[in-house]
């Protein structure tokens, strides 16, 4: 929920009429709707996209779910160049390599949320959600099979959330190759979303 002035919530019926001017007539009855974007199932996004009955549907629940998507791939290329340049910094300092690989692996969970919400509608709250989703994603998508993402998924899991961060593992070549398998990771991610149509399926077939 974005603030006004002051820190005050901004009501989303509100923020749905200074997104689109149309919203007026429909805000109230429509914005319940577009809660539903939030709701860890595709039945909850189509709920959202539908407007109520004898109402036209707003672009609204249909803009906020394209930019989740879009914004989770921002994240993604953000924190792997916040962990390459750490990473270049860090003079071997265990601390900043220890962080470096975090951020990289917060990369590759950007990225994973982006691709199992634009392929599914739905948003995986645990890395063992992410990774049955991914199981999934690989036997519906031959792109996704290919690719493996499911098991580089989990290799970058182990080696830099579980070895580097938390086991205190500093092999700096390791890092250095793990930051280039990162950067392949979201590649093929967003090869895959421009593959399979991705969200815009997603939102098609919601209709």
């Amino acid at each position: 929920m974005t603030r006004r002035a002051g820190g005050a919530p901004e009501p989303l019926a509100l923020r749905a009429r200074r997104l689109d001017p149309r919203a007026r007539w429909s805000a109230k009855g429509h914005c319940e709707r577009v809660r539903a974007f939030g709701a860890r199932s595709l039945r909850g996004l189509r709920l959202a996209l539908s407007p109520a009955p004898g109402l036209r549907p707003l672009p609204l629940a249909r803009a906020v779910a394209e930019g989740f998507v879009r914004a989770k791939l921002s994240d993604a290329w953000s924190f792997l160049e916040a962990a390459k340049r750490e990473f270049s910094e860090s003079k071997g300092d265990p601390v900043k390599v220890r962080d470096a690989a975090e951020k990289a692996w917060n990369a590759v969970v950007q990225a994973t949320d982006a691709l199992i919400y634009a392929l599914t509608g739905v948003r995986p709250m645990s890395y063992y959600e992410r990774r049955v989703a991914l199981r999934d994603l690989e036997r519906r998508f031959e792109g996704a099979r290919r690719l493996g993402l499911r098991d580089r998924y989990v290799v970058r899991y182990k080696v830099l959330h579980g070895e580097a961060f938390y086991e205190g593992v500093v092999d700096l070549e390791e890092i250095e190759v793990e930051l280039g398998k990162v950067e392949e990771y979201i590649r093929d991610v967003e090869s895959l979303l421009k593959e399979v149509g991705g969200l815009m399926r997603l939102l098609e077939n919601a209709r």
